[in-house]
């Protein structure tokens, strides 16, 4: 793939350097030289991009249906953060406190 494919993969599929990096196994920082031309991916990451290009484009999340956003990559990035950083846990705890659980009250 050239480094045009890639960054319009990436932008149509409206992810992050990042999370094609999560998604390919790489680092963001190889996927970022991609994009630049001074790196090619491997002929595992390219069959990946374009498996990833041939697949249906996800659609956004409907704000009212909180349970669609489980599709939404950007949701599990920040799931791993919370869940490796404690500090960032206990301060989305203290946030979330003012927000209703779209689950109901808790038992």
């Amino acid at each position: 793939m050239t480094p045009d494919e890639i960054r319009s993969l990436r932008k149509t599929r409206g992810l992050t350097t990042r999370q094609l990096a999560d998604a390919l196994g790489v680092d963001a920082s190889l996927v970022a030289a991609w994009e630049a031309g001074e790196r090619f991916p491997t002929r595992k990451a390219a069959d990946k991009m374009s498996a990833l290009a041939g697949a249906a484009a996800p659609s956004p999340p409907a704000a009212d249906d909180p349970w669609s956003a489980l599709r939404d990559p950007g949701l599990w990035t920040l799931f791993r953060k919370l869940a490796a950083h404690r500090a960032l846990r206990e301060k989305t705890e203290r946030l979330a406190a003012d927000y209703e659980d779209p689950a109901g009250p808790s038992r």
